[in-house]
């Protein structure tokens, strides 16, 4: 299958958005088989030949999951240290998840994860350096 992502981010590295970047990830999955190629077969074995042979089939393994495509997209914010402190970094962090709340079904048939919104702050303390 022609299945694909492509990631995109952009760092703010001078002025008064310095510590900020963003991100962008969209994914595109292409129509799948839902079953095996063998799924809905009825099979006998030829006792004569020792042979499996298909006596009857369903074509169930027609039946495809259809394609979609996501994006995901990412805002974060390391503060200064000049606001914080030395020895302290802190950042926060937001990423919306299937960001056009699209509906899909995942390759093993569920439901896709509809839009989520996550919201992170982190913060580390340097320690002491020799």
């Amino acid at each position: 299958p022609g299945n694909g992502s492509a990631y995109m981010k952009y760092n703010f590295n001078h002025g008064a958005l310095q510590g900020l970047f963003v991100n962008l990830m969209a994914t595109h999955a292409e129509p799948t088989p839902s079953q095996a190629p063998n799924a809905g077969d009825t099979t006998t074995l030829n006792k004569t030949t020792g042979v499996v042979v298909v006596t009857a089939h369903t074509d169930q393994y027609k039946v495809r999951i259809p394609g979609y495509q996501t994006v995901n997209f990412g805002i974060h914010y390391t503060i200064p240290t000049s606001i914080t402190g030395p020895k302290w970094i802190q950042r926060v962090d937001l990423n919306v998840n299937n960001l056009f709340n699209k509906f899909y079904l995942k390759t093993n048939g569920q439901l896709g994860m509809g839009r989520q919104i996550l919201l992170q702050y982190t913060i580390n303390h340097e320690g002491y350096r020799h």
